[in-house]
């Protein structure tokens, strides 16, 4: 660390600015602090006063540097300064320079715009001192209670709930929030919490299509969400918006940050927006701590965000494993599943229940002629007119080939009958593409007491041979 100016010294500083007119205006504002000012309009500049000159404090002005490219020059000139005071003016959309310049030395920071009787007191005040025990067990209450609430699991909605309600112990906040920007690029609120029910509602309006009200485009928890930045708004008044900022301070809202939420590749999928009740600096180990738990919360909410669609993927291999692949109804399996469920249901409230077993008459000799793309036609022809016909409740089965069987409950004998005879009726009057008319063969069976799902397809099936013996096209009862 530099050593200490003797009481009622004055310091020699630097100021780096490419801007002249911002050079002018610190040389007004703060001049008379220094016993001699180094304006620098360049990197070269200021590092030359450096190292030419006992320069006891650097102010850095960051709005017209651009942080991917000049992030190590200027962390460059933080090295050389070794340790001594470093203050970066940046701008509250661009706090992201705050701790990217502290992986390099210690640097106190002003959030612009500032006023010049601001600046003056910014630069004449001492530079932050390391945090005290206390403070740092606090932060790692915080971190605690930030482990639990993602360690919890759950949804989306309830990881970014939790998260929100865990920061609320952090020194100050009095409302956190979660925005979420989603794939078709709308940007909401996730998540909230606040003491005493405090709420984003008086402050933004309405809480959806955020990016398209004038509010939100300068609001912290929108910025950081919408350019991946972090933003400090150390007073309500720099959002440059007074119906924001009067919103705020309605509120008791003195202080806003927010942190982006990474994505899974590298992308921002939100943010974390903090709102205290009181200015507060926010030191190197409150950054760190953000950082990491909002880092922390991207990835439990990309972990939900897994959970949900392994969830999704096994009730779609689920579906897939119980479906027909060419007509879309329930397969064999599902069916003999669904007959069983029918059976026990029927018998234990004594209700009807009939099945109806149905295939194409000559279907082999159907594919012969015209091919199997029309028999595969032909079936999920006979699907749709099918389904068509039944009820809610009634379940057409795929049971293998051109056999199909319809599970109907609560129908007897002959309501069945009467449903049969629609059936084969429709289908002989269909015009079938690609191939001539197609007639179906039916048999119909009537649940009797006692009689399990084997046996009641069986006297299905054995009607069904008759109808075919019969001349097909017919519908017969067993």
């Amino acid at each position: 660390m530099a050593d200490q100016l003797a009481p009622g010294m004055r310091p020699v500083g630097a100021f780096l600015s490419p801007s002249r007119e911002r050079r002018q205006q610190f040389q007004q504002a703060c001049g008379e602090h220094f016993s001699r000012l180094f304006m620098a309009p360049d990197l070269e500049a200021a590092e030359t006063a450096i190292v030419k000159h006992a320069v006891d404090q650097l102010i850095m002005d960051l709005e017209f540097f651009d942080r991917p490219s000049e992030l190590e020059a200027l962390g460059r000139i933080v090295t050389l300064r070794r340790g001594a005071p470093v203050v970066a003016v940046v701008p509250y959309r661009q706090a992201g320079w705050i701790e990217a310049l502290r992986a390099f030395g210690p640097v106190d920071y002003v959030i612009a715009p500032v006023a010049n009787d601001a600046l003056a007191a910014a630069v004449a005040k001492p530079p932050a001192v390391a945090l005290s025990g206390a403070a740092l067990r606090q932060l790692l209450a915080v971190r605690a209670r930030m482990e639990q609430a993602v360690s919890t699991g759950g949804d989306g909605r309830q990881v970014s709930q939790n998260v929100c309600e865990a920061l609320l112990a952090f020194p100050g906040v009095a409302h956190v929030s979660m925005f979420e920007l989603r794939t078709d690029g709308e940007l909401r609120v996730a998540a909230q919490a606040g003491e005493a029910g405090m709420s984003l509602q008086p402050i933004l309006g309405r809480t959806t299509m955020l990016q398209q009200q004038p509010e939100g485009r300068a609001f912290p928890g929108v910025l950081s969400a919408l350019t991946g930045e972090v933003t400090l708004l150390d007073v309500p008044e720099k959002s440059g918006d007074a119906e924001l900022a009067g919103s705020l301070h309605a509120q008791a809202v003195r202080m806003v940050a927010a942190f982006p939420l990474p994505g899974a590749d590298g992308s921002v999928r939100g943010s974390l927006c903090v709102m205290f009740n009181r200015e507060r600096v926010l030191s190197h180990d409150d950054f760190a701590t953000f950082a990491s738990l909002s880092a922390l919360a991207g990835v439990a909410l990309r972990i939900a965000e897994l959970e949900r669609e392994c969830a999704q993927l096994g009730s779609r291999m689920a579906h897939l494993e119980a479906t027909d692949y060419l007509t879309g109804v329930p397969n064999r399996r599902s069916g003999e599943q669904l007959l069983d469920h029918e059976i026990r249901r029927a018998m234990r409230y004594q209700a009807p229940l009939a099945v109806a077993a149905l295939d194409i008459d000559q279907f082999a000799a159907l594919n012969e002629r015209f091919g199997t793309a029309c028999g595969d036609l032909a079936l999920r022809t006979l699907a749709d007119i099918v389904g068509g016909l039944l009820r809610g409740s009634d379940m057409l089965v795929r049971s293998g080939g051109d056999l199909f069987h319809v599970i109907a409950p609560h129908t007897n004998a002959k309501e069945c009958l009467a449903l049969a005879e629609k059936i084969r009726a429709a289908v002989a009057a269909f015009d079938f593409p690609g191939c001539d008319h197609v007639t179906l063969s039916i048999g119909i069976a009537a649940l009797q007491p006692e009689e399990s799902a084997d046996q009641l397809m069986l006297r299905a099936n054995g009607a069904l041979a008759r109808a075919k013996r019969a001349g097909r096209n017919l519908v017969e009862l067993a």
